[in-house]
């Protein structure tokens, strides 16, 4: 009865924080980018960007079934911009457009508006690349019929290329508007380039700017994912894109209405599943061989089960901390350390009685037990080196025996991310009491410091536009259970010389190799000791890394993966001051 209670109320809860948040967005947004914004402009000559003959925009609007006054709005977002150097592309596919013919006399009176009128209905990929072969400019823009462009959009975007020197792909946040009340709702502040998390969930959706060579590389948009063809189009973008600037500001309004996918994706279920198939479709590309399943309480995010198991040998290297008992070291057994070719224990923790009893016990399940003995009054890296000296396999698992591990084949599926491109270092989901995120992952910046992401949230829950629930690229880890390729291991440096941070240091010099560190939060670990945190007191601090040699090489300014716009507590949530700045400057 109690718990029922209580669960009602945390719903209620969240529901009165959701509400609140939509009143707070929309008072920032209206006093930054209504108020604050336009007086900047007046008493700033630097505030529009002039139009330049070399730079030009193609606005693409496919049309079908679309409310006159929605598509009225839509064209009037488009004609307001500060920035003049484009042109709107139509593409009518309407039987019966008697209705909309007034709305686009009116706009045919302006030469930058084109409007293209088919004999069929030939779907939104299809229409839309009979837009693209009208095009001239050197970007293109995708806008949705009933959506919304900022006033400012396309002078900020021709500011972003100039400054970035013509990238292949640029994307921009979004917020949603409801129908025609001016109510902006659940911004989207997305993360700089993270090819993982683009592989969980369409997180760049709008706005995309194409550069018109991309186009080109890439090819027309694929009817066969017509309600994902979005999602088609950027993962095949992607794979050919040189460089891919993340613009963090909101540009794009989704609006909110009866049939839109912006009020709920299963208006459009049919998006989920052409979601699937783009996904598919991309890693048959790629030549690996997987299968796709639709989450079932958050639409449009994707969970990849890979087929064909990686081959390489694991090597277990237990860390030397006070979990390490001949109780868990058996327990790690029972949950699925058996898929490791060999095991590395210190051995000052074990008398030789519990090492015969060991050994015995994982020489049934055909791993191979070595023990290694150190200076103990070496530094932690010295420690964790030194063990690492032992291991032969291909692969590195490097892990805390005070953790249980939740997931079936867990291992299995670390090593699945970890034999990825570029993949540097990979780990699971850790959480410690009632249920409570508590590692690895970490933002990482010189503005915030170190923050523990998702820090304390509940495992269960799903977090901003699902980023607990997906695989994704971060900065950094902290101590518990990290995986990596031995040749990359090596090639890094092996483990930094910082008790106080080795292993976000490490995870950093990987960063500079042009490595990634991959979050999978499907490979779940509990931790037994059951206090905040793997190892507490070695909370790593901004000060620690800024000593280092070589450390201000390695820090951001901005963490890329966790925006500005959040807190320093590592749970997404909004610092409105932050959000404000973000949208005045």
């Amino acid at each position: 009865m109690n718990s029922d209670m209580n669960s009602k109320v945390r719903i209620m809860n969240i529901k009165i924080k959701k509400v609140m948040d939509m009143m707070i967005y929309t008072l920032v947004y209206y006093l930054s980018v209504k108020i604050h914004r336009p007086l900047k402009s007046l008493f700033s000559s630097s505030a529009r960007l002039s139009a330049s003959p070399d730079l030009f925009f193609d606005i693409i609007i496919p049309v079908y079934k679309v409310n006159r006054r929605m598509l009225r709005h839509t064209l009037q977002s488009v004609k307001r911009q500060r920035y003049q150097n484009w042109q709107a592309i139509l593409i009518d596919a309407n039987v019966d457009r008697s209705y909309l013919d007034p709305l686009y006399k009116r706009y045919e009176q302006d030469k930058r508006f084109t409007i293209l009128h088919l004999d069929e209905n030939k779907g939104i990929s299809g229409n839309t690349n009979i837009g693209l072969t009208h095009i001239s400019g050197q970007y293109v823009v995708f806008v949705d019929q009933d959506d919304l462009l900022d006033l400012n959009a396309l002078q900020i975007i021709a500011h972003t290329i100039i400054k970035h020197d013509n990238p292949d792909l640029l994307y921009t946040d979004e917020d949603k508007i409801i129908g025609y009340t001016g109510l902006h709702l659940t911004p989207h502040f997305k993360p700089d380039w993270n090819p993982e998390l683009l592989l969980s969930r369409n997180y760049i959706t709008h706005l995309a700017i194409y550069k018109r060579e991309l186009i080109q590389r890439t090819g027309i948009l694929s009817s066969e994912c017509d309600g994902s063809q979005d999602y088609d189009y950027v993962l095949r973008a992607s794979e050919k894109a040189g460089s891919i600037i993340h613009i963090p500001q909101v540009l794009y309004h989704w609006r909110i209405h009866r049939l839109s996918s912006a009020r709920k994706s299963t208006v459009k279920t049919y998006t989920v599943e052409a979601g699937r198939l783009a996904l598919e479709r991309c890693y048959t590309r790629r030549n690996i061989n997987v299968v796709i399943a639709c989450d079932p309480y958050y639409p449009g995010l994707y969970h990849t089960l890979y087929q064909d198991d990686a081959a390489l040998k694991i090597s277990l290297i237990l860390l030397p901390d006070s979990s390490l008992t001949q109780e868990h070291v058996f327990r790690l057994l029972d949950h699925g350390a058996a898929g490791a070719s060999e095991i590395i224990i210190p051995d000052h923790f074990f008398n030789d009685e519990q090492k015969i009893l060991i050994e015995k016990r994982y020489q049934k399940s055909g791993a191979t037990v070595l023990w290694d003995s150190y200076a103990q009054d070496r530094s932690t890296a010295d420690q964790y080196n030194h063990l690492a000296a032992k291991a032969s396999c291909d692969l590195f698992l490097f892990m805390s025996a005070g953790l249980r591990p939740e997931s079936p084949e867990w291992m299995q599926k670390l090593a699945n991310e970890a034999i990825r491109d570029k993949a540097g270092f990979v780990a699971p989901l850790i959480t410690g009491n009632e249920n409570k995120i508590q590692g690895p992952a970490l933002a990482v910046d010189r503005n915030r410091g170190v923050m523990y992401l998702f820090n304390n949230a509940d495992a269960d829950d799903y977090g901003y536009f699902a980023r607990m629930k997906s695989i994704q690229d971060v900065t950094a880890f902290t101590d518990g259970c990290l995986m990596i390729r031995r040749s990359i291991f090596y090639e890094i440096n092996q483990f930094s010389q910082s008790d106080a941070s080795t292993m976000i240091i490490t995870a950093l010099q990987g960063n500079s190799h042009g490595y990634k560190n991959i979050l999978v939060p499907q490979v779940r670990m509990k931790l037994e000791n059951s206090e905040p945190g793997i190892e507490e007191k070695k909370q790593p601090k901004k000060e620690a890394l800024a000593v280092l040699p070589g450390a201000d090489d390695l820090i951001y300014q901005h963490d890329p993966y966790y925006p500005s716009v959040f807190s320093k507590n590592g749970q997404f949530a909004f610092s409105w001051n932050r959000v404000y700045r973000q949208f005045i400057s």
